[in-house]
């Protein structure tokens, strides 16, 4: 899960409840810019987790990410601006 400061502050605790309710492992990233570089970093993250969906929180900086992400990987991208 890619998010900004906004999104963390307003939503973590309950994206961690709700995940665990699920049995789902996660991870939050905070993104606050959108470059190569970051994107690069998040793909391997998401590679090295075995991510099944991309999720993106917040403003334009983690949705850009997740989509680059997403469609590099060939996976379903959430998108929550």
């Amino acid at each position: 899960m890619l998010a900004d400061n906004r999104a963390i502050a307003a939503a973590a605790p309950r994206w961690a409840a709700a995940f665990a309710a699920a049995g789902h492992l996660h991870r939050v990233r905070l993104v606050d810019r959108a470059s190569e570089r970051e994107v690069e970093a998040v793909l391997a993250e998401a590679q090295n987790l075995a991510a099944a969906t991309i999720l993106a929180a917040g403003s334009g900086s983690p949705l850009a990410v997740g989509q680059a992400v997403a469609s590099r990987l060939g996976l379903p991208l959430l998108p929550a601006p």
